[in-house]
């Protein structure tokens, strides 16, 4: 993880994705149609979650998260309830809370994913896993901290990724956030 300081607000709560990420992940979540689902890996206070909801209130969001960290020392410690209470005072009724590792809910994950968010678990093996196990029933997936130095598993797994699933292309990005389309 990017050091404490490195983190922003949105809606008051914490999130580590930079304004111009923040940016590029609204307009990924606009673009989501009327019910479609965004699922995001990786939840920790919220940040990118509510901005995701609030994006599109026509879509419906998973987040996924095992809740086993709680980086910042002032904060009450980072659960699902939290987040429900934060996704509750914000007014984002489209979100449903999955506490668990996705590394075991993706091998039996079934629905199409028309946005997917990945900024889980940071080691190979967690992003590998969850490219690999909710990027087929993705149409878009973006993955936050692909070129940061202090996460450079994330884009070695990104790297294999694409290089084993042709029908995925390097699209644009914006800061760390990396966005994968479906080859045409």
């Amino acid at each position: 993880m990017r050091g404490i300081v490195n983190f922003e607000y949105f809606h008051g709560i914490p999130t580590w994705t930079s304004a111009i990420e923040r940016r590029a992940l609204f307009e990924l979540a606009v673009a989501v149609p009327e019910g479609g689902l965004i699922v995001e890996i990786g939840a920790l206070y919220g940040g990118s979650t509510s901005l995701l909801a609030l994006a599109n209130k026509d879509a419906r969001v998973v987040t996924i998260d095992r809740f086993f960290r709680s980086p910042l020392s002032d904060r009450p410690p980072a659960t699902a309830a939290a987040l429900r209470a934060e996704m509750e005072r914000i007014g984002a009724e489209n979100v449903e809370v999955i506490e668990g590792d996705s590394r075991v809910i993706g091998p039996t994950w079934t629905k199409p994913i028309d946005l997917l968010f990945v900024d889980g678990g940071h080691w190979y093996d967690e992003v590998w896993a969850d490219l690999k196990n909710f990027g087929k029933h993705a149409r878009v997936i973006a993955v936050h901290d692909y070129g940061d130095k202090e996460h450079a598993s994330v884009e070695l797994a990104v790297d294999a990724f694409l290089k084993r699933h042709r029908s995925w292309s390097n699209g644009a990005g914006a800061g760390t956030l990396v966005i994968l389309e479906r080859a045409a």
